[in-house]
């Protein structure tokens, strides 16, 4: 939940698995369990979409309902999120992904199963965590729990919750996450409890930002200059790429 397995991640073993294909998750979770740890679980930190793939099979396992169905019942329903599925079940009603101005191809829809997945909206975004927040899904302690820094990355300087990215760089905490996937998206999600602001930013066209900050820091970038914009308060390049 936290990034400190040690497991391999395997977006990053590319000889291991192809992502154009069908990959049945269960045989990913094998074939990385066989595969030697990067580090012992628990001695660091090191973000990790194999994490949330087991997670996804783990809700599975436990509640005997698909995770897809699972979500549904238990997170889209209840909060009204009537624009939000999954990329295995809709068929060709999505935003359609772009590196700089050009299309491109779409992994296999098993390729980000429980790490990155769901379609959804700015709008439907905000009923989640908003929702969230509100105690509508889980009680006040575990949302603590939730936003409660468990690990750190000592290199990029932000801490992690469950699910969240948690830093303190803008003058106040921020709770929220990023997410980018190469065939042409990048996400960026943040609460910040303070000023009781939410800024979500959803881009399927990865560009380089002035022509030299990485595009799939678009949605990053773009959330911090609006959170510059409503607070008055300046804003660094470097303070809007960084996590």
């Amino acid at each position: 939940m936290n990034h400190t397995s040690g497991l391999k991640n395997f977006v990053m073993c590319r000889k291991a698995f192809n992502l154009n294909e069908e990959n049945k998750p269960i045989n990913i979770a094998k074939k990385i369990c066989d595969m030697k740890r990067n580090f012992k679980a628990g001695e660091k930190f090191a973000y990790n979409n194999t994490g949330y793939l087991m997670l996804a099979l783990i809700v599975e396992k436990v509640s005997q309902v698909k995770y897809e169905d699972f979500i549904m019942q238990n997170i889209f329903l209840p909060l009204k999120m009537n624009n939000s599925s999954f990329v295995s079940i809709i068929n060709d009603d999505y935003a359609k992904g772009h590196k700089n101005g050009k299309k491109t191809p779409l992994f296999h829809a098993t390729a980000f199963f429980g790490s990155g997945d769901i379609l959804s909206t700015t709008g439907d975004l905000h009923k989640f965590i908003v929702g969230l927040n509100d105690g509508k899904l889980i009680n006040k302690p575990l949302i603590e729990e939730m936003q409660k820094i468990h690990a750190q990355n000592t290199i990029l300087k932000y801490g992690y919750g469950f699910g969240f990215i948690i830093t303190d760089k803008l003058g106040e905490t921020s709770v929220g996450h990023s997410g980018s996937i190469p065939g042409g998206y990048a996400t960026q999600l943040c609460f910040y409890p303070k000023s009781d602001l939410v800024i979500i930013v959803l881009c399927n066209d990865i560009k380089n930002v002035k022509r030299v900050i990485p595009g799939m820091l678009t949605a990053q970038y773009i959330e911090r200059s609006i959170y510059e914009r409503i607070t008055g308060e300046k804003i660094s390049t470097m303070q809007k790429i960084m996590p």
